[in-house]
């Protein structure tokens, strides 16, 4: 939605806008970056304060919009399609570039969204995150404290549900022996995208 925002503020056509939403999923830790975009980078410091919490609450806004009566699920199934497609462009040989929530170095988080290469083995580069503004940086500090709360919640869940180590190998092994049969199928599923 984002690029969306700075289309319409901007006058832009919005698949022309490229908007860097980093961080999280939901509320402040969600953070775009207008100022890496061209188009994003003249909005007016008035704007940004503007199109910063709507971009977090975009969800909401389009529930509001249709006013109760539907959700927000093209805007994710759009989403969706899109990381897919990008997702099996680059297992295909074209890598692609998304925003992805993946384990990361990047911060000291241990997961953190940010730019990411898809490439013939998937994740092939987690991206720095690049220049920021004063405002995106006060933001990404608020975004990490948030973060940081929600993945050590994430993580204790995981642990409370583990099981022996014995049935986490059995589980692994099994998961892995369903890859070696996938690629029949992902080779079709590349197919429908091309």
């Amino acid at each position: 939605m984002a690029t969306k925002f700075v289309g319409v503020a901007t006058g832009t056509d919005p698949t022309k806008v490229a908007i860097p939403v980093i961080g999280g999923h939901a509320g402040v830790t969600i953070l775009p970056l207008f100022s890496q975009d061209e188009y994003g980078a003249k909005l007016t410091p008035e704007q940004v304060a503007e199109l910063d919490p709507r971009t977090q609450d975009a969800g909401t806004e389009v529930v509001n919009a249709k006013a109760g009566k539907g959700s927000a699920t093209l805007s994710m199934a759009y989403a969706g399609a899109r990381f897919g497609k990008s997702v099996l462009k680059g297992l295909s040989g074209d890598p692609q570039i998304e925003c992805s929530y993946v384990a990361s170095t990047i911060t000291e988080l241990p997961y953190f969204a940010t730019k990411v290469t898809f490439g013939p083995k998937g994740v092939e580069k987690v991206h720095e995150i690049g220049p920021m503004n004063a405002h995106e940086t006060a933001r990404l500090e608020e975004a990490k404290a948030q973060l940081t709360d929600e993945i050590e919640k994430g993580l204790e869940f995981v642990k409370g549900k583990s099981s022996s180590p014995e049935a986490e190998k059995d589980k692994a092994k099994a998961e892995q022996d369903e890859m070696t049969e996938q690629p029949s199928l992902l080779q079709r599923l590349m197919g429908f995208f091309k």
